[in-house]
């Protein structure tokens, strides 16, 4: 709960900076949401990277904290962090916008929206993978990240993919 309240916090500062007038000073600015930042993160022992955009114009971009404080190696602007299955519900819920603006359909098939999608993958929906039923494993767990499926997943009886469920989409 503290890393969402984190979180939202965060966004919700940099939200109201990003909405800052059109006729700022872009110095004036990026020193101000330097000194928010500052600010926030000494308050509330922060660690991550915060970049604040408007029009596709980057405002402030800063590291704070550590990426790994058991051996003290500090944030980077382009350190990758892991982040888990904080995205799913954010995903699901685009996915259901999309369809009910007829965009897409939970029926798809995933390869509709995969270049040179695997063979294996051909008979996976959408709906497989908001429901973790998808058989795709979880690519995270190999050790060179191959991407591709095996050759023995298919789609069962009741819908369900046999083998292991995504970590692609809704893991």
């Amino acid at each position: 709960m503290r890393v969402v309240w984190l979180f939202a916090s965060v966004v919700l500062t940099c939200a109201v900076f990003a909405q800052t007038s059109g006729t700022s000073d872009h110095l004036q600015t990026q020193t101000k949401l330097a000194q928010q930042m500052d600010e926030f993160v000494r308050a509330r022992d922060f660690s991550g990277v915060v970049l604040v955009a408007r029009n596709g114009q980057v405002l402030f971009q800063k590291a704070y904290g550590s990426a790994n404080r058991e051996h003290g190696v500090a944030n980077k602007l382009d350190t990758k962090f892991r982040l888990g299955s904080v995205t799913k519900q954010f995903t699901a819920m685009a996915i259901m916008i999309l369809t009910e603006r007829g965009k897409l359909s939970v029926t798809d098939p995933i390869c509709k929206y995969i270049e040179n999608c695997p063979t294996a993958w051909s008979v996976i929906t959408i709906h497989h993978l908001l429901t973790h039923t998808s058989g795709i494993p979880d690519f995270t767990d190999f050790p060179d990240k191959d991407l591709r499926a095996p050759a023995n997943d298919a789609v069962g009886n009741d819908g369900a993919v046999s083998g292991q469920t995504s970590g692609v989409c809704a893991g």
